[in-house]
């Protein structure tokens, strides 16, 4: 069987999160910040379909953003 390699997938660059109650979330207003769980300066989770599949850190070139492949999970 073929392999259908032309499907797109879209990869998610992940930096951190963080939980709060509803009751929080109903009070954001401009200006709000919240503290990032599980952040590091400058490494990003790969997540694909809600998996982690590897790391990368920040990178910025010419004032754009860039994400440098650190480690792949296989």
């Amino acid at each position: 069987m073929k392999l259908q390699d032309d499907i797109p997938l879209t990869i998610y660059f992940e930096i951190g999160n963080t939980k709060k109650k509803i009751e929080d979330l109903l009070h954001i207003t401009k200006g709000t910040l919240y503290r990032l769980e599980n952040s590091t300066k400058n490494t990003v989770r790969l997540m694909l379909e809600n998996e982690e599949i590897g790391t990368g850190k920040i990178l910025t070139k010419n004032g754009k953003l860039y994400v440098e492949i650190v480690e792949l999970k296989r």
